[in-house]
């Protein structure tokens, strides 16, 4: 994968970069889930007092880190 330099988008911002994935509501549900500790998206994600701001470069790290773990099943 090639090197992004690290920014930080707006949700609204970020998805409108990324039309294909994640919708807005999805990457919603990642940082509920990340807030929660359900995932492993903690560090795409930082909170300035209400407003939530997505790491790019780090955002893309996780989804690969997430493609290299072996998968549990329940």
């Amino acid at each position: 994968m090639e090197s992004i330099e690290s920014k930080l988008y707006t949700v609204k911002d970020f998805c409108a970069k990324q039309p294909s994935w994640p919708s807005e509501s999805a990457l919603r549900a990642l940082i509920i889930g990340a807030a929660w500790g359900e995932n492993k998206f903690q560090s795409a994600f930082k909170r300035v007092g209400r407003r939530v701001l997505v790491d790019e470069a780090e955002f893309w790290l996780c989804v690969e880190h997430m493609q290299s773990e072996p998968k549990k099943i329940k």
